[in-house]
């Protein structure tokens, strides 16, 4: 797969020691049969306002920008405040149109997963039930194991600053081979993102191969950020290369 990297939207999920707030959850739509375009859903309940809400996002790994605009859903009605599924429904139900005409249809594999709630002693690379660095190994069945590292950066936010916290971009490098490429980095903090306090890998993703034999990768990255009642967490697909030397 030729170098190709995207951040998507943010999506939210809150470390277990924060207090209450928005904890969106990810749903994993799956890839288009080229592996050209990949699909997931965020969902959740907003903290403060309480309003249930879902997004379908369409990621264009080749021409790192949106295959097609997000399906938004946000219930308003006080009646809808435990309708977190309602929205999901809606979500998906106006979403299907557009995976049908950009081909998702094959399913992600899943080629590493942490739950946020699943804590590893205090490991700061293997941390996941709070923001921190973290590093996950996995196979892409090529030449064997290679392993990424996410790496947390101090950044300043003018937006942020009235709120007396430290905010966060990261990294991401592949070290495969006795070879590290670093395939992600922040240069500048999007206003999507909101006040990031710190990340860490949700999951590894493959997508079908090419013509090529070349498979995408996409990385689930959990921001957490400042939330009204507590911290919030949204996530970030980031796709990458596989490298050149795994091939």
């Amino acid at each position: 797969m030729r170098p190709i990297l995207f951040a998507a939207a943010a999506l939210t999920l809150l470390p277990a020691a924060a207090s209450a707030g928005d904890t969106a959850k990810r749903t994993l739509i799956g890839f288009s049969e080229d592996g050209s375009v990949f699909s997931f859903m965020e969902s959740g309940v907003q903290d403060g306002s309480g309003f249930p809400y879902a997004t379908v996002y369409f990621v264009d790994i080749a021409s790192d920008s949106w295959a097609a605009p997000p399906v938004e859903v946000e219930l308003r009605e006080e009646a809808a405040i435990e309708g977190e599924g309602q929205a999901v429904r809606q979500a998906i139900r106006r979403a299907t149109p557009l995976l049908e005409e950009q081909g998702v249809s094959i399913p992600a594999r899943l080629l590493w997963s942490q739950p946020i709630t699943e804590t590893t002693d205090g490991d700061p690379e293997k941390h996941g039930a709070y923001p921190g660095a973290m590093a996950a190994s996995f196979t892409d069945n090529r030449e064997g194991p290679f392993t990424l590292h996410l790496e947390e950066i101090e950044m300043a936010s003018a937006r942020c600053a009235e709120f007396d916290v430290e905010v966060k971009g990261f990294s991401l490098a592949v070290e495969a081979l006795n070879t590290t490429q670093v395939i992600y980095r922040d240069d500048s903090l999007p206003d999507s993102r909101g006040c990031p306090l710190g990340y860490s890998i949700s999951d590894v993703l493959e997508g079908p191969a090419d013509a090529d034999g070349g498979r995408p990768i996409v990385v689930m990255v959990n921001v957490f950020r400042l939330g009204f009642e507590g911290w919030d967490r949204r996530f970030l697909a980031v796709p990458i290369p596989a490298p050149d030397e795994a091939r």
